[in-house]
């Protein structure tokens, strides 16, 4: 499509529900989005010190994911499986649980490696009870028993999981106990607290209804992995927590009819749980493969309302559907808004929507320079955070293709390692320069953009807890790769405090849904309390603020899920805190 006159323009202009978008993508692409500029070159080699790099064997779990036999091309093997970033054993360390999708009976099975006091990360072994096999995808890790303790969900083909946690000594499978049942494909999943009873629910986003009988080629005429196209859209998941355990099991009620869910099916990969629009009631982001992406806001009545297409965030600027895979959710501009991130395929942009005014979107993909990358890929798991700690979120994404490279011969594929290497993408990384740009600097980051894999599951947290965020990458038939942040040379320009949010009156539990404001020195920053975004992967719970130059926090402001507000004062720089509600000052102006 070709736009010349402004006759054109005009009549795009009088629709209304695409035109603001559709003019800022036509006005930034007409004025070039291709090739880095060589100022945006010289901007990239200033700010891109190394920000990563791999801690080695001695410190990374041992962990290699499996997909099963590929020369089935079977689907699901294709989509990879995630991780959590969680502290099983409330020990204070970050610990790893990795998922398997070799199959049934495929005797490779998920693995929970505990952090010791060394920093290496330990397989529990069986006896934990979460040495379980299958074709699992998407984790998601929070308590749902108000006893401080993380559980587990699991989510895949045809199979979703719940592992109840045994005061950190174990896990035991409690779905049927629970009332969970999701005889579907299940993808992201996510814990949130919709009807804001002090109870975590569930929410899970399945696929599609696949046929694996079904045969699919690439352009090529040879045998391919299916995309959704031809599969019916599946009908997501939404569970309320009763509340109420019978032997210290929680229980669930389906109610995806009854909150709108499933009036509105779709090919769901990633899931982002956040209050969208600063009502206080946390909304659902579904990123929908190949369909316009759903946005579900909270009607505060237990039921949700889909209004993606009204909000702007259905579709990318120019009114085009993509294949939507992972989210990362954050504040790009620091405004304190919202915005999201989606991966699409290599043949399309990846695409971000900020927030303004509150409750809209529009994308600004280019006028952010998201177009100017030194390369291009496949996207999943997608992370918005400040890694270099200068006050502002940066953006990281891994990518692994889904169609096999036509240059690698098929000839040679004989092992899974060699079928999956056709498949091979680099990472990338942008670097958020504070002044409404991202610069692309993958290639100054070898440690995380160098490799070739077929990435999937993206995971951050501070798994080291020296205030420098890490990365866990999940790759089809290749080693988990933990890289931790680097130091910079200058850490008087690199400050951070990092937040919990915890309710005393639920176990301590980490309030998901929360929103926290922190205030120093003139400068505002925003942050909310949800581990479940990315691909298939749950994050650290803990909400991080990078500082910069900054060397003191005035005041923090915590607006809980029940809509209360408090503050608490002069927090130290360069360290964790853990907020308990009802320790605060409490505030009653401005309350939602």
């Amino acid at each position: 499509m070709i736009l010349s006159d402004t006759a054109t323009l005009a009549m795009l202009a009088s629709h209304r529900w695409v035109a603001g978008p559709l003019l800022i993508f036509i006005a930034t692409w007409l004025s070039g989005c291709g090739e880095p500029s060589s100022k945006d070159v010289a901007a990239s080699k200033k700010s891109a010190a190394e920000w990563f790099f791999d801690p080695g064997d001695a410190k990374s779990p041992p962990f290699v994911h499996h997909a099963g036999d590929p020369f089935d091309f079977f689907m699901p093997r294709s989509l990879g499986s995630g991780v959590a970033i969680l502290d099983a054993n409330l020990d204070g360390m970050m610990d790893v649980f990795c998922l398997q999708n070799a199959g049934w009976n495929s005797g490779q099975t998920h693995v929970l490696f505990l952090q010791n006091t060394e920093g290496a990360f330990v397989p529990a072994g069986p006896e934990f009870g979460l040495s379980v096999d299958g074709h699992a995808m998407g984790v998601s890790a929070g308590d749902l028993t108000n006893d401080g303790y993380p559980e587990i969900l699991v989510t895949g083909y045809l199979k979703t999981q719940l592992f109840l946690n045994l005061a950190g000594q174990g896990f035991r499978d409690i779905t049927t106990e629970s009332g969970l049942d999701n005889p579907e494909w299940g993808s992201s999943c996510s814990m949130l607290d919709y009807n804001r009873d002090g109870w975590l629910d569930i929410v899970v986003a399945n696929y599609i209804e696949y046929a694996p009988t079904v045969d699919c080629s690439g352009k090529d005429g040879k045998r391919e992995f299916c995309g959704p196209d031809g599969f019916p859209p599946a009908v997501p998941k939404l569970f309320k927590n009763k509340g109420a355990l019978s032997q210290g099991i929680p229980t669930f009620q389906d109610t995806t009819v009854a909150s709108g869910l499933a009036s509105h099916p779709g090919p769901g990969l990633g899931v982002a749980c956040y209050d969208f629009d600063g009502d206080g009631w946390v909304d659902i982001f579904f990123a929908d493969d190949a369909k316009p992406n759903r946005l579900f806001m909270n009607q505060q009545n237990g039921k949700f309302e889909e209004q993606a297409l009204k909000r702007g965030i259905a579709l990318d600027a120019m009114g085009q559907t993509k294949a939507n895979m992972g989210v990362g959710v954050g504040d790009i501009n620091s405004d304190g808004l919202i915005d999201i991130f989606v991966t699409h395929l290599v043949t399309e942009r990846h695409t971000l929507w900020q927030q303004g005014p509150q409750g809209m979107f529009s994308d600004r993909t280019a006028p952010l320079g998201l177009n100017q990358s030194s390369w291009r890929g496949t996207g999943f798991g997608a992370v918005m955070a400040d890694f270099d700690n200068n006050g502002f979120s940066d953006l990281a994404f891994v990518n692994g293709d889904i169609r096999a490279d036509a240059t690698q011969s098929a000839a040679l594929s004989t092992t899974p390692e060699a079928f999956w290497k056709r498949y091979g993408q680099r990472n990338q990384l942008f670097s958020n320069q504070g002044n409404g740009k991202l610069v692309d600097i993958s290639e100054q980051n070898p440690a995380f953009c160098a490799e070739m894999g077929v990435g999937r599951g993206l995971a951050v947290g501070d798994l080291n807890n020296d205030g420098y965020l890490d990365l866990i990458v999940t790759r089809i038939e290749a080693p988990l790769q933990m890289l931790f942040g680097k130091q910079p040379s200058d850490t008087t320009a690199a400050h951070w405090i990092s937040v919990r949010a915890t309710l005393p009156d639920a176990g301590g539990r980490d309030d998901y849904g929360a929103e926290i404001k922190l205030m120093a020195q003139e400068r505002t920053f925003h942050g909310w309390l949800n581990p479940g975004a990315s691909y298939l992967c749950s994050n650290d719970p803990r909400v991080h603020f990078g500082l910069g130059k900054i060397t003191q926090v005035d005041t923090v402001e915590v607006r809980w899920t029940d809509g209360s507000l408090e503050q608490f004062e002069k927090l130290s720089i360069d360290r964790h805190h853990t907020l308990q509600k009802g320790k605060g000052r409490a505030v009653t102006e401005g309350k939602p």
